[in-house]
């Protein structure tokens, strides 16, 4: 399948990088502010392949069309993991005028240590915070100030095939006590409900993440990721207790040790999986014709009592890793960097620059994509009140790479003394 997505990607850019350039003149307001002499601006991107390299690209080249006097250099923040590619970017980071980074834990690092400045005056000035969710703004605002643009996003649920659904009189369910009866109906057909992989670490993680979030809310989400609650703590069990309810009936696929979450999307659409809990990008791994079978639903609420207003009330918290576009403290070339923040803030820009990389536009205002299914998960991000990086974007990245595995091995135990008495221990080294 990977040589299908490849092949799929790269024609979905080459024929909008043509359009992006031919139609830009039409498409954007000049914006540009005037700059005495032409001044070369240096942009890190995170890099993960050419598709990505090529997008990005593209989005400068039309920037420089639509800016005569300022170039971009395009410097690759490249590592096979997060602590390489974080070296590389703090070794680099004084040569650099605007970065590409994680919104999350991860950006507030970058924050803590001076490597980033707030663009409050752009977000001000160009009216940004119209053009943003108020659950992506709160991504990008640390102590009061706005620290980047969002750039790119994808969206965490259920995928499902709809035809499937329909032959089995199933819809997709917005509580708890739904979502175990459709489990319950695929079953009964021979259908693994729950499709699951744990060949590499991190698909499990999504399970812990939104019953956390759905049974404790966001601040005790965010709480436990800072390492300020006790993994043993009985909010934590209950997230486990839920958990374990799916495992005991038999739920999740059981050859999930042979793949990732991605591979799975093939077997969702042959009907050997029912649903598939995983980020919108998954989508590319199967052909574009049968993308079209393909449904999205939100994680079901799990309704908690509010005690303090003595009424039912469940957040919309959603999980949504974004990538930001941020301007470096020891820039030189801040107006020229501004310029860059103020085009790729855009709803064109981010238009263009989300459709190549198969991702979704932060920007409100954005060009939606025509398959149903993005505009599903666009809606309910617009929708929600906050939004989670994801686990290894939301704490400590050490204790992150320890704790996934202990979320993959409980889909093999279930034990939740042994996990969480590990979890504790470890929270308590490395958050001392």
């Amino acid at each position: 399948m990977t040589w299908i997505k490849h092949k799929l990607q790269l024609q979905s850019i080459t024929f909008l990088i043509g359009w992006f350039l031919v139609c830009g003149s039409i498409i954007f307001t000049n914006q540009s502010k005037a700059v005495s002499a032409i001044e070369i601006i240096d942009v890190g991107v995170l890099t993960y392949g050419n598709t990505q390299n090529i997008a990005y690209q593209a989005v400068f080249a039309e920037f420089e069309r639509q800016h005569p006097k300022i170039k971009i250099r395009f410097r690759a923040i490249s590592g096979t993991t997060y602590i390489d590619v974080l070296d590389n970017l703090l070794s680099m980071h004084t040569e650099l005028d605007v970065i590409n980074w994680y919104a999350g834990a991860r950006l507030e690092f970058l924050v803590n240590k001076g490597v980033i400045s707030p663009i409050d005056d752009t977000w001000q000035q160009q009216n940004l915070h119209n053009a943003f969710s108020k659950a992506s703004t709160q991504s990008v605002r640390y102590h009061g100030h706005i620290y980047g643009v969002p750039l790119t996003s994808y969206l965490w649920g259920f995928y499902y095939k709809k035809t499937l659904f329909e032959r089995l009189g199933l819809k997709p369910p917005t509580t708890w006590h739904e979502l175990l009866s459709v489990f319950d109906i695929l079953k009964q057909h021979k259908i693994a409900p729950i499709a699951m992989g744990t060949k590499s670490s991190g698909h499990a993680t999504a399970w812990f993440d939104y019953l956390m979030l759905r049974l404790n809310g966001y601040h005790q989400y965010k709480q436990l990721m800072a390492g300020q609650l006790a993994y043993t703590s009985p909010e934590v069990v209950n997230v486990f207790k839920h958990w374990k309810e799916l495992i005991d009936k038999d739920y999740f696929l059981a050859q999930h040790s042979f793949f990732d979450g991605q591979e799975l999307m093939p077997l969702l659409y042959r009907e050997v999986v029912g649903v598939n809990l995983i980020g919108s990008y998954s989508l590319n791994n199967i052909s574009e014709k049968y993308q079209q079978e393909i449904d999205f639903f939100p994680f079901p609420q799990i309704v908690k009592q509010n005690h303090e207003k003595n009424k039912v009330r469940a957040e919309k918290n959603e999980i949504s890793p974004i990538a930001v576009l941020s301007l470096v403290s020891s820039s030189k070339k801040i107006s020229a960097a501004q310029e860059l923040l103020e085009f790729v803030a855009l709803p064109r820009s981010q238009a263009f620059l989300n459709r190549s990389l198969n991702t979704i536009a932060p920007h409100l205002h954005s060009l939606s994509d025509d398959k149903h299914v993005n505009q599903v998960v666009r809606n309910t991000l617009n929708n929600a009140e906050h939004l989670s990086q994801f686990f290894d974007r939301e704490t400590d990245y050490k204790f992150a790479r320890f704790a996934k595995k202990q979320l993959d091995n409980f889909i093999k135990h279930s034990d939740i003394e042994k996990v969480t008495q590990m979890l504790e221990a470890q929270r308590l080294t490395t958050f001392k």
